[in-house]
């Protein structure tokens, strides 16, 4: 897997652009989010999907989130109730994803087996440059292989994507972002991560 370094603090365009030539490619990349390191690809190309979950040796039916760039590019993909749109308003950009009835314009291929999708939007400056070339959403997953732990560093991970966009060690201490279902008005806690004691007050 080929690996390029990556200074938030002095963005390379030349890096955002290979890595996107590689996600068009049909490939798998991996990349810093504001939690952990990611796995990431073209939701909207089946055989890249079908590559991502053999990356991640993850069995088809467990289901991956999508990264978009806000509130209304997620309403092209999910039915958010008055209550999701409330919870979206306070915590995004940030670490929680909400999982909400899917609209039919997702590939068949993205979660099958799901009449729902997590969506999620991040303010980590890679995710949002990655977003922003793509001009798509792209699938979200953390890059070690299924069953294994998170990675913080590219040390840690154990998928073997195409490529790794490395920004250094992230914070140890971030739990994965908070998964909260929500429909018809109703919220349920799927995973608790940072925020997941926060939403209560919106309810």
């Amino acid at each position: 897997m080929k690996v390029l370094s990556y200074d938030s603090g002095s963005p390379n365009p030349e890096v955002i652009q290979e890595a996107v030539a590689v996600l068009k490619n049909g490939g798998v990349i991996a990349h810093p989010t504001d939690t952990c390191y990611g796995l990431a690809t073209d939701i909207n190309n089946e055989k890249a999907l079908k590559k991502l979950y053999n990356t991640k040796q993850m069995p088809l039916d467990k289901p991956v989130s999508i990264l978009v760039r806000s509130l209304e590019e997620a309403l092209k993909y999910g039915e958010f109730c008055d209550l999701a749109v409330r919870m979206a308003g306070e915590f995004w950009p940030g670490p929680l994803t909400l999982v909400v009835p899917r609209k039919d314009n997702l590939s068949k291929t993205l979660n099958s087996t799901a009449d729902c999708i997590g969506l999620r939007v991040i303010e980590e400056p890679v995710s949002v440059a990655l977003l922003e070339a793509m001009n798509s959403p792209l699938s979200t997953t953390s890059a070690n292989l299924h069953g294994q732990p998170t990675p913080f560093s590219i040390s840690q991970i154990t998928a073997d994507p195409d490529l790794v966009i490395d920004v250094g060690d992230l914070k140890e201490h971030h739990k994965p972002s908070t998964v909260i279902h929500v429909e018809k008005g109703r919220a349920t806690t799927l995973r608790h991560g940072d925020l997941f004691d926060l939403y209560a007050g919106l309810l």
